[in-house]
This record gives C-alpha cells, structure tokens and sequence, in this order.
C-alpha cells in the first residue's frame, strides 16, 4: 500500500511540475508560482435590496348609462380594485382617486373613495363623482388611480360610459309687464325681459326657440283686446322683431341657447334674453285699462 501512495505521489508531482513546465514556456516573463500549504480565509459582506412592488388595478364596475337631472347634479357611482402583492394593507386608501372626463368638458372627480378590504392582498373603492345638468352628453373616461405606501402609482382610463342627451329649459321672469302707455304710441318695449335658462346639456341652436303668445284681452271691458300681432321679439333689447301671432309658435330665428352654467346669471351662459315690443297700440275702439291674458293662455317659449 505505501509504495502505491509514493507511486501516486510522484505521479502528482510529476503532472504539477509539467504543468507549471509548460506554463513558464509558454509565458517566459512571468516567474514561477509558489506552491504552498496555506489555506487563507476572509469575511465579505453581500446587500441585497429588495423593491417594493407596484400595485395593480385590476378590474373597474362602471355606471350604467347616466340621464343629467335638469337644473341639479346626479352622483355617479363606479367601483375599481386594486392589488398590490405585498398585501392590502400596503395600498395607500387615501390615495385613490375617482376622475370623469370629456375632451373640452370641466374634469369631474372624487379625491376621497371608500375603501372595502377583499382579500390579503386587495382592496375596493368606492367613487362617487357630481355630473352637472349642463355637462355634455356623449362618451365620458373613467380614470381611477391609487398609490401603495412608497408612492408606486397605478392608474387606469381605458373605460367610458355614456351621458344621455336632455333638453330642457325654464323661463326666470313674473310675467311680461308694460308700464303706463299712451293709446296710438308705438315702440314700447316691455319693462321687462323673459331670461330663458338652459338647464339641460344640449346646446338649442339657432332658431329652435320658439313663442306663442295671445291676444290680451281687457280687465275691466274684456270684449276689448290688444291683438298678439301687435308684439315683436327679439334677442336684442329693442323693437322691430319678430311679430307674433294669436295662439301660433313663432320661431325666434335669431336665438342661440347654448348649455351653460346659467346661475352665473350674466345672460350668455345657458341663457337667452327675450325681448318683447309692443310695437303699436290702436287709439280707436280701445279704452284705458289694463289688458292681460286670460286664464288657461299664457304667453310661453319653447325648444325645439
């Protein structure tokens, strides 16, 4: 058995010394290594950074198709869910966020959805956004979004839902008034202007508001009456309108209701001024009194 281990050894020897031979023929400038039984050993230390993970929206419950209530708001209500793998609890709730949005529409958004915890590693919310009487009907985005606790941000704005169109209109006066008139004058403008207010989201346009008026009959000797088609109206505040005409719709080709916020109350937005001319009172077969509507036939406008 030795004289197999002393055969092994130099054999081994025999091997390493041609191996470093070779070495230093084939590279003359280096010197010969040491050979030595030292075994040398040291300390390293190794980081490892470990990110937070982004968090992921991952499904949107959007609103049926919604109808404006006129003159007011309506809440829309849409639902998202977000996961984030390193669990529910590293969403930041108070992050999310709830837009509705319309190209060449005012934005409309919630900054404070509920949240309703699923499971380990997700969360609902729950947005609720103010759709106005005068926002545009057609195709709206959804835009949800929310943040985990180091700020990785998930959105989503591939969804839409439809506004519905409404017409709608409320006219803002007590009633058309003329102030004391001479019988024969012409070109007495009322006292005062119908405000149409445009209080649903379609814009009336030109030529689509219409008046019907009637003969205004006498308080005291009602078998006299000044007829309708004594009256002109007009979008300005002056005479020479339109004339009108007993019981009949009479277009107003020069108005324009466009929709609007109309509580600003500055006479364009969501607003149409009318004007109303007496343009000419008979002296014959008309006494001095007061001349009005009778029951059931007020004078009124119309979209169309």
């Amino acid at each position: 058995m030795s004289m197999i281990n002393n055969k092994l050894i130099i054999l081994f020897s025999l091997i390493l010394f041609t191996a470093i031979y070779m070495n230093k023929y084939l590279n003359p400038t280096q010197p010969f290594p040491k050979i030595t039984g030292l075994i040398i050993s040291g300390n390293s230390t190794a980081n490892v950074s470990v990110s937070s993970v982004t968090p992921v929206i991952t499904s949107i419950r959007l609103p049926a198709a919604q109808t404006i209530t006129e003159d007011s708001y309506v809440g829309v209500t849409f639902f998202f869910n977000a996961t984030d793998a390193d669990g529910a609890s590293d969403l930041n709730s108070t992050s999310a966020r709830g837009f509705i949005n319309k190209s060449g529409e005012t934005s409309r958004y919630n900054f404070s959805c509920s949240s309703e915890n699923i499971n380990t590693t997700t969360n609902r919310y729950n947005c609720t956004v103010d759709l106005w009487y005068f926002d545009s009907d057609g195709d709206w985005t959804v835009n949800v979004s929310v943040k985990d606790n180091s700020s990785n941000y998930a959105s989503n704005t591939s969804q839409v839902f439809t506004v519905n169109p409404t017409k709608a209109m409320v006219i803002n006066t007590n009633g058309l008034r003329w102030t004391s008139i001479n019988l024969g004058s012409t070109n007495n403008l009322a006292a005062n202007n119908l405000t149409v207010n445009n209080t649903g989201n379609v814009n009336i346009t030109q030529g689509n508001v219409t008046v019907r008026a009637y003969n205004l009959h006498g308080l005291t000797t009602a078998s006299q009456f000044i007829y309708a088609a004594n009256f002109s109206v007009n979008t300005d505040n002056a005479c020479e309108g339109q004339l009108l005409a007993n019981n009949t719709y009479t277009n107003v080709t020069s108005s324009i209701l466009t929709r609007g916020n109309h509580s600003i109350n500055n006479g364009t937005s969501g607003q149409e001024q009318l004007a109303f001319c007496l343009e000419a009172i008979d002296n014959v077969g008309l006494s001095v009194q007061t001349y009005q509507t009778v029951g059931g036939y007020p004078w009124e406008a119309v979209v169309g």
